[in-house]
């Protein structure tokens, strides 16, 4: 299993978890039982998920270096985000096709663990072009992102730091925005 780290300036992330609570159909209640154990009777259920590289759910990630425009560390173990001497961005993407197309997302949050000694805010963007792990860079990536920011989160110091994405997942789940990640 490959754990993935975000360096942030001097900061490290790992671990990263992503999770979703749906709202559907309870398949008891006389419905069909579709994907995802979702069925078409009246009764809601809310179900939660939770994706993690290695137990369940597929996670791609990589980070692009500005200074480095033509190189690939999507096999690597670290990302990294901000000023590190050179500008860098790091993509993340869980495959969310387990939700059924018509959930009603409730909640949906990713968590990363993270080494910064200095307070840092960091923003998160919706991706908006397809990318592959093992080739993006960042010429081929650079700044094909949203410039609305969607979410963000605080670092300082050693720790799991957690940023909403419920408004991205509602999205890729429903179909109006393509699940390119972050």
């Amino acid at each position: 299993m490959r754990s993935s780290r975000v360096f942030l300036g001097t900061a490290v992330v790992g671990s990263m978890v992503g999770g979703a609570c749906v709202v559907g159909e309870d398949p008891a209640s006389g419905g069909s039982g579709g994907a995802g154990g979702f069925g078409e009777a009246s009764a809601a259920i809310t179900q939660c998920v939770t994706f993690r590289r290695g137990s369940n759910g597929t996670v791609a990630d990589a980070p692009i270096w500005q200074a480095y425009p033509t190189y690939n560390e999507g096999s690597g173990s670290n990302l990294w985000t901000g000023k590190t001497g050179t500008r860098a961005r790091s993509l993340l993407r869980f495959d969310l096709s387990s939700i059924p197309s018509g959930a009603a997302i409730t909640s949906a949050s990713v968590s990363l663990y993270t080494s910064n000694s200095h307070l840092t805010t960091v923003n998160v963007h919706r991706a908006t072009a397809s990318w592959n792990e093992s080739t993006v860079t960042w010429s081929s990536f650079g700044t094909s992102y949203d410039s609305t920011i969607a979410s963000t989160f605080t670092t300082g110091g050693w720790g799991t730091r957690t940023f909403n994405a419920a408004g991205l997942v509602q999205q890729w789940v429903s179909g109006a925005a393509p699940n390119d990640g972050f």
